[in-house]
Formats: C-alpha cells, structure tokens, sequence
C-alpha cells in the first residue's frame, strides 16, 4: 500500500493492542499502529531492525522515520518519542575464553540444554 509517498506491505492481522502492523523499507522497519485513543498517546510503535541501525547509523534511522511519519501527517513533538529498547551486540576476540553454563542465569521453567563448544 502507498499513502502520502510512502510505501508499506500491510500484514493480515495486528498484534497486542495495534491494529496494523505495516513493513517498510530496503532495510527492515516494522510500524505497529493502535486506533487513536486519547487515553493512550502511544499510539504508534516503531521496531528498526539492526542491519538498517549498524549500516546507516542512528541519525539516519530517525531522519527516516521523521520523513516517514510526516509523509503519514502524524505530528509529534520531541517529548513524544521514546526509545522503548536498544539491542546490541559486540563481537570479543579471546581465543581463551570458555564460556562456564553453570554460570549464566536463566529463567526457573526455561529448559536448559548444553552443547559442546
């Protein structure tokens, strides 16, 4: 679908109180929309995946996202944007390193299985 110069692929059901769940972009962006409610002033999530984040970097991701959200007509102000979680993941050269499962702590009903490094 296209609407104001932006293109989306609307997905077939929403999830978790949004209503539509719209995919974007060469680079993976996920648009999760609710119907508006005055109650609610977070009415549209954004989730950027880390290939578009690590290539072009956090200015671009959210010059993106502003061009796309003024191409919807959606107006915000600066203390209506939050970053709701950041990923991140850091490769370690050690060569020495050997990782103990006894030592990593993981939830109480989750099944634990251990395999050879």
């Amino acid at each position: 679908m296209s609407y104001g110069g932006a293109d989306f692929d609307l997905l077939p059901h929403g999830v978790q109180g949004y209503r539509f769940i719209l995919q974007s972009g060469p680079l993976p962006v996920t648009w999760f929309f609710k119907k508006p409610n005055a109650r609610d002033p977070w009415g549209i999530r954004i989730v950027v995946g880390s290939l578009f984040l690590a290539t072009q970097g956090l200015g671009m991701v959210r010059a993106y996202t502003a061009k796309t959200l003024e191409r919807l007509g959606v107006r915000y102000g600066p203390h209506q944007v939050s970053i709701g979680r950041t990923d991140f993941c850091v490769d370690i050269l050690a060569p020495e390193f050997e990782p103990t499962p006894e030592n990593f702590v993981i939830h109480s009903h989750t099944n634990r299985a251990d395999h050879p490094l």
